[in-house]
């Protein structure tokens, strides 16, 4: 009886991993969050090249 409860509480486990790394790799918003990254750092380093 232990031993199903594992294997039904693996199987649970990987199933929502996989659904959730579905959901992250699908997510957009890593790119857009990667292009305001890219400007503050170019604006960050513009105001300390007028310093």
């Amino acid at each position: 009886m232990k031993t199903i409860c594992y294997v039904i509480g693996t199987l649970i486990f990987l199933a929502v991993f996989l659904i959730s790394s579905v959901c992250l790799l699908t997510d957009n918003s890593c790119g857009t969050d990667r292009k305001s990254l890219e400007k503050r750092c170019v604006s960050a380093i513009n105001h300390y090249r007028g310093q």
